[in-house]
């Protein structure tokens, strides 16, 4: 079935079990539009499934829903999403820039993958705000159609005080029938990954990030802490961090090995800035501070480059 067609067919199950909410959905935009819109992502698109579903219907307003609980956004609403959580999150981890939110609720989203070239179909993931990790939900977007529309049919979905609800075991069984079971198992064995280890990504999600494989290879220490303190220059140490504190824009790091300790900036745009976590080991390059971050002058350097060691 085409991606028109589900999304017809899911269409029919919404108004013949709430003809009231029909009438919520937004008129669909022309190819034009959806063509204009999407240049605003440039240099990545959309898989065609979405232009299908924004020519459909260009988001709805409340209590309608495709998934309860999250609104379904048109697509200028969809991009002011990416572009915040981008803001929010985004650097060389924490938000990924081919991640692009179709559905919505207080920044927990259901994203699709963007490309440079232009896909037909992409997988569907589930990122929570708070959370480290984010989730592949379904195989593709005309499988969430098939799901959604089901659960519509199957009172799955129903209505609560006026907004729309779930049946959680009702929707797993429906997903299961359609070989959508959660977990959902990636095609590289993965149903998860984390949005700040970047390691195990996709080889498209590390390249979106300006990281490639050489990024984590260890090349070795040449300096240790005490040798770099007695002459600061750009040094590879492996260290231990003991101590962070940090804002939006950079972090602190207390860092050490076994021939003393400092502390140095590490911004967050430094590649594998958002990977620390105390007590780990780490291979980092550090540098000496630069005159413009003389707010931090009790620092000793500042981070370019770090690698999880263990």
């Amino acid at each position: 079935m085409s991606t028109a067609a589900a999304l017809s067919k899911l269409e029919e199950a919404i108004k013949a079990r709430f003809p009231d909410l029909q009438p919520h959905f937004h008129s669909g935009i022309s190819e034009a539009e959806f063509m204009r819109l999407e240049g605003q992502l440039s240099p990545y698109r959309l898989p065609r499934e979405c232009r299908d579903l924004y020519e459909w219907h260009n988001g709805a307003r409340e209590p309608l829903e495709l998934i309860p609980g999250y609104s379904f956004l048109s697509l200028a609403e969809a991009i002011d999403e990416y572009r915040m959580q981008l803001k929010i999150f985004g650097g060389t981890e924490g938000f990924n820039p081919l991640w692009f939110p179709l559905f919505s609720f207080q920044g927990d989203i259901y994203a699709v993958v963007l490309s440079s070239e232009g896909t037909n179909r992409s997988p569907v993931y589930l990122s929570f705000n708070q959370d480290t990790e984010i989730r592949l939900m379904y195989s593709d977007f005309d499988t969430l159609l098939a799901v959604s529309t089901r659960c519509f049919e199957s009172n799955a979905y129903f209505l609560d005080d006026g907004y729309l609800a779930e049946d959680e075991e009702k929707v797993e069984r429906i997903k299961s029938e359609f070989g959508e079971a959660a977990p959902v198992e990636h095609v590289d064995g993965e149903s998860s990954f984390s949005k700040f280890f970047t390691q195990s990504w996709p080889e498209s999600w590390k390249s979106a990030i300006g990281r490639t494989d050489e990024d984590y290879v260890a090349k070795g220490a040449d300096n240790t802490v005490a040798e770099y303190k007695s002459d600061p220059k750009r040094s590879r140490l492996h260290v231990a961090i003991t101590g962070v504190l940090g804002t939006s824009s950079h972090t602190i790091l207390d860092i050490r090995d076994e021939t003393g300790q400092m502390s140095v900036l590490c911004l967050n745009t430094a590649v594998g800035a958002r990977e620390i976590q105390i007590s780990r080991h780490y291979e980092m390059e550090v540098e000496p501070s630069r005159e413009e971050l003389s707010p931090h002058e009790s620092c000793e350097g500042v981070v370019r480059h770090v690698l999880l060691r263990e």
